[in-house]
């Protein structure tokens, strides 16, 4: 995958490969010392079922899911996931 700035894609809508739309991205965390992409931090849309997905929320309900699901970015980001898994 290419070279991404993060202020290009927050707020870009995620969707995983079978086009569901999980939500917003509103962050991403980075590894401090090495400046990997470890999450990426998605505002939930309204019509996601989060309680019924497999995918974490952090502390403010936001779903947290690892980077290297990612597997597309261009107007929106596309994640590889089973949302069942």
């Amino acid at each position: 995958m290419t070279d991404v700035f993060a202020g290009n894609i927050i707020g870009k809508l995620v969707m995983t490969s079978d086009g569901t739309a999980i939500g917003e991205l509103s962050d991403i965390t980075l590894n401090r010392k090495t400046g990997d992409l470890l999450n990426l931090v998605i505002i939930p849309d309204d019509e996601f079922d989060a309680e019924g997905s497999s995918l974490e929320t952090n502390s403010q309900g936001d779903l947290q899911l690892s980077a290297n699901k990612t597997r597309a970015i261009r107007d929106y980001i596309v994640i590889q996931h089973d949302l069942n898994e």
